[in-house]
């Protein structure tokens, strides 16, 4: 019989083996459920229901739930949209409060939802953490994903998988929203940005920033390319 499960802190990194030294792929939000598909000793190897990524977390940090509640959560939970740099949760049960970043998930929210321009705003200056997903630390392909959250649009986990979804889009009639792929080739896709226009492109390298972009790629302030372009794809229109 399957388990599920959801964490008991604000994130927490899924690891690619079952020890603290192992690489981070990606983590665990508050308020996003999960499968719990084996256990060793003190590590639980869980499937998040949100993007179907899968590693392992530590046993400890995680509480047990129904299969129908967690089914429930992932349906009509809603991200954090705060704009503050974090959201604190009251825990009465342990009679204590929660600092949750951009991202995670609660049952309702206390202030309207926000347009994703003013999300992106926020999260500018925002540290890169490989296998980040929120306000706390993230990384490129977690920060798309991210933006995409808002408007109730799963994209996957890695820009590789990103690069299946949407439409490709000529360069020259991209707009606010697309999204742009770099790497070396269409087989070494290593990087994605969020298009806010045809000069513009936000993404996470190094931190959260915004920058210069052309048929060829990103430019930092030097005007040395930085980031090849692949092409650009049109996921929804925001």
């Amino acid at each position: 019989m399957n388990r599920y499960g959801v964490i008991t802190c604000s994130n927490i990194s899924i690891q690619r083996d079952a020890n603290h030294k192992s690489e981070t792929i990606s983590e665990v939000l508050w308020g996003e459920p999960f499968k719990i598909i084996n256990q060793e000793q003190e590590w639980s190897y869980i499937e998040l229901l949100y993007d179907h990524y899968k590693g392992w977390i530590p046993s400890i940090n995680i509480k047990e739930i129904e299969k129908e509640k967690a089914e429930y959560i992932d349906q009509t939970w809603i991200p954090i949209a705060t704009f503050s740099h974090h959201h604190t949760l009251e825990r009465k049960e342990e009679e204590e409060l929660i600092h949750l970043p951009l991202g995670a998930m609660i049952e309702s929210s206390p202030r309207k939802m926000s347009s994703i321009q003013r999300i992106v705003e926020h999260l500018l200056g925002v540290s890169y953490h490989w296998g980040g997903r929120s306000s706390f630390g993230i990384d490129c392909s977690g920060f798309t994903q991210l933006l995409f959250k808002f408007l109730r649009l799963r994209l996957p986990r890695d820009a590789k998988d990103q690069a299946k979804l949407g439409e490709n889009i000529p360069w020259g009639e991209q707009k606010f929203g697309d999204l742009a792929f770099f790497g070396k080739d269409e087989q070494n896709i290593t990087h994605v940005g969020f298009i806010e226009d045809n000069q513009t492109i936000v993404h996470a390298s190094g931190q959260v920033k915004r920058d210069m972009y052309n048929s060829q790629g990103i430019t930092n302030n030097l005007k040395t390319l930085t980031h090849k372009l692949l092409f650009i794809k049109r996921i929804k229109q925001v």
